[in-house]
């Protein structure tokens, strides 16, 4: 019905809905799979919940350096291909990917236990686990492909239903997993045969619809998919080690049970990531398609109007979260995990910058060299940022370390894209409407912070917080005119 109901709403691009319907169905995606650390912390001791964290943080890290960016080039070149090309494009997509992962699962489970080393004394345990890594890892990156083809071909219908079942599957099957075993490798086995089962359907989707075939490769498109994608991988490869240091480093050097405490910290807040990674996969075709056409003015009004509703939606849930934090992570992590809300907030400061989206406009121009350069010569020194605060300051400091990193590569971000526009500061951003949702946000809170005083229940206090802090914002929201509550049900008119 909630989809029914957005794909019918009128007045609306279509570019539009296929952006809410996807947020939509990430949102979903995130509350399912929210579910997950909320029960396992309480199946799993502390050191058990360490080391499944562990393991997992390895295993999604070690797709960055295979990936070769293959699925992000979908979105420049499927738009622009003929059927054969299209044909071309995910045959010799799909082989690359199989290709590397066959190669890695050789190399990993010969070699594995020098990667382990790295980790010290908690490497010793998680040597025990390199089978399944490996496993997991060659399954996860051919997996990942399918959502990707589905983004591109705008099957909002597809695609919504997919993310969903594949997300209720996935919860299930780890938390029957973990209940039923209370093992950590029979949980992590659950899934790795989830992310095998992801993989084949990928393979029978690619091969039924587009009938993949070695012999289709097209070597001119491949070199040119290539020089389009390293780029980009070389880029989230030294973005996500510079964004990872904190936390590897502190998994090289802390007990699981701290660690565990560290990585219920980086909780991320509910819609934040969602609505953020759905926009900027989407928009990227549009901005794509106004620098082809050389139409700068359209994509800087479409920049702005991106960055106002991100900020309306965002600013709020930032702030709101931030104040009541202490309770929340009681409430949903138990005692045990109170010191993670200090992780938590120093964390969430770094959210204050994404509604200012950089990388699909860059990427929509063919900027990927600049992603690389940037981050080439940024990593050593959040890396150097990141020990010194590790060493003294423990997994607070690896928070701090995110804190300062991520604020930085950002604003790098932003002054290439202002670049990029030729903006002067003033034309940067949309500073008046920014003032103005930032005031309308921060006078609703004032009472949260006494309500969080009060001595109530967790769950009281949330309950009370949620209603005194969303109901006075959407009445100053209302009055203020900065949401036009007759489009609600599409949440990014601003793609249009």
């Amino acid at each position: 019905m909630l989809l029914q109901n957005i794909l019918k709403f009128k007045g609306v691009s279509s570019l539009s809905k296929h952006a809410t319907v996807y947020s939509v169905s990430k949102i979903i995606q995130f509350t399912i799979k929210f579910i997950i650390p909320i029960f396992l912390v309480r199946i799993f001791s502390t050191e058990y919940y360490g080391i499944y964290q562990q393991i997992t943080t390895i295993s999604l890290m070690l797709p960055a350096f295979l990936s070769l960016g293959i699925s992000s080039s979908f979105y420049f070149f499927y738009p622009n291909l003929s059927k054969n090309d299209r044909e071309s494009l995910l045959s010799q997509s799909f082989f690359t990917i199989l290709f590397i992962a066959i190669l890695f699962f050789i190399t990993f489970n010969f070699f594995g236990q020098y990667f382990f080393y790295l980790f010290g004394n908690n490497g010793a345990n998680l040597i025990n686990y390199k089978f399944l890594v490996s496993l997991f890892v060659c399954f996860f990156i051919i997996g990942e492909l399918i959502e990707h083809l589905l983004i591109v071909e705008q099957n909002t219908s597809y695609i919504f239903r997919y993310i969903i079942i594949t997300s209720v599957l996935r919860s299930t099957l780890i938390l029957l997993a973990a209940y039923y075993t209370n093992d950590v490798l029979y949980t992590f086995s659950a899934v790795a045969i989830f992310q095998l089962c992801l993989a084949l359907y990928t393979f029978f989707y690619f091969q039924n619809k587009y009938k993949i075939n070695l012999k289709k490769t097209n070597l001119k498109l491949y070199k040119a998919q290539l020089m389009y994608s390293l780029p980009i991988a070389g880029s989230t490869l030294i973005e996500m080690l510079t964004r990872q240091s904190s936390t590897l480093i502190l998994l090289a050097s802390i007990s699981p049970p701290n660690f565990a405490i560290y990585t219920v910290g980086l909780f991320r807040i509910p819609f934040i990531d969602i609505i953020y990674q759905s926009v900027g996969q989407i928009s990227i075709v549009k901005f794509s398609e106004y620098f082809f056409k050389n139409e700068r003015e359209k994509a800087i009004t479409l920049w702005h109007n991106i960055t106002i509703k991100l900020f309306t939606l965002m600013f709020p849930i930032i702030v709101f979260f931030f104040t009541i934090a202490e309770p929340l992570f009681v409430f949903l992590f138990t005692e045990k995990f109170l010191h993670a809300a200090i992780v938590f907030r120093i964390i969430i400061l770094s959210f204050l910058l994404l509604p200012i989206i950089t990388v699909p406009i860059l990427n929509a121009n063919k900027k990927n060299n600049l992603f690389f350069k940037i981050n080439l010569i940024y990593a050593p020194m959040s890396i150097v940022i990141t020990y010194f605060f590790v060493k003294f300051f423990s997994y607070i400091g690896g928070a701090i370390s995110i804190l300062l990193c991520t604020t930085i590569i950002n604003v790098v971000f932003i002054i290439a894209v202002k670049h990029l526009f030729h903006l002067t500061a003033k034309q940067l951003l949309p500073y008046k409407q920014l003032l103005k949702i930032f005031i309308s946000a921060i006078i609703p809170i004032i009472p949260i912070f006494f309500i969080c005083k009060l001595p109530f229940s967790n769950f009281k206090i949330l309950s009370i917080a949620t209603f005194f802090y969303f109901i006075p914002l959407i009445i100053v929201y209302k009055k203020s005119k900065i949401l036009s509550f007759k489009k609600m049900n599409i949440l990014f008119t601003g793609l249009k």
